[in-house]
């Protein structure tokens, strides 16, 4: 468990999640079980100090190995205070 290992701070890592005080990160992937018009896809989001500041980003996989997932950003979003900025 990484989390058991992590030094300096009160940061976790588990199951595509990064949370310390100030940010979180989440990381979604999406690759199976998807609808007929649905492609193999990462979403990723950010919040910055409780959610004061918010970015999201979506990822189409456009190819895939072992190794690496091969990524083109679609769609990406920021907020502020709620707000798109």
């Amino acid at each position: 468990d990484m989390a058991s290992s992590a030094r300096g701070g009160p940061w976790r890592f588990r199951a595509g999640k990064t949370d310390n005080p100030f940010r979180s990160s989440t990381r979604e992937i999406y690759l199976e079980n998807l609808s007929g018009d649905e492609n193999a896809h990462v979403n990723d989001e950010t919040r910055v100090l409780g959610g004061l500041f918010q970015t999201s980003r979506r990822y189409d996989v456009f190819g895939l190995t072992r190794t690496a997932l091969d990524l083109d950003l679609m769609e990406s979003e920021s907020k502020l205070f709620g707000f798109r900025v």
